[in-house]
């Protein structure tokens, strides 16, 4: 099944993005997003997963940073950092490998006036479980 280590994909990536001081002190890591959080996050966001071959998946993850700054550059910085975690120590899993990881997209978005701004960084990894 193409979902087996999907549960535990998210939260390898959960505990790596929570361990990394280079996030955490700058922004709160949550595993959804929160209706109303102060400061600047990182959410875990959605994730499309494909079956590559036996034993093999590929999992499309995004990753959500939010900043109330007025610009850009913290949810910039943050949003480097989360990447840099990422593909510098791929998450373990039980029973199955990372056998691949990298930064595959990213979409900066404005809120209307004083509104967050948004970025979202999408993550291919590469899962075999043979």
């Amino acid at each position: 099944m193409s979902m087996t280590h999907s549960w535990e994909l998210q939260q390898a990536l959960y505990w790596a993005l929570s361990a990394a001081p280079a996030i955490t002190d700058h922004a709160t890591v949550l595993d959804a997003a929160a209706s109303e959080v102060a400061g600047d996050y990182v959410a875990i966001g959605e994730e499309q997963v494909r079956r590559k071959g036996p034993g093999l998946t590929e999992h499309d993850v995004t990753i959500e940073v939010h900043s109330a700054a007025q610009g850009f550059a913290s949810a910039k910085q943050i949003a480097a950092e989360v990447a840099a975690v990422l593909v510098a120590t791929p998450p373990a899993l039980s029973g199955a490998t990372v056998a691949d990881l990298r930064f595959f997209k990213a979409r900066s978005r404005r809120g209307k006036g004083t509104a967050r701004r948004s970025i979202q960084l999408t993550f291919r990894i590469l899962i075999d479980a043979n």
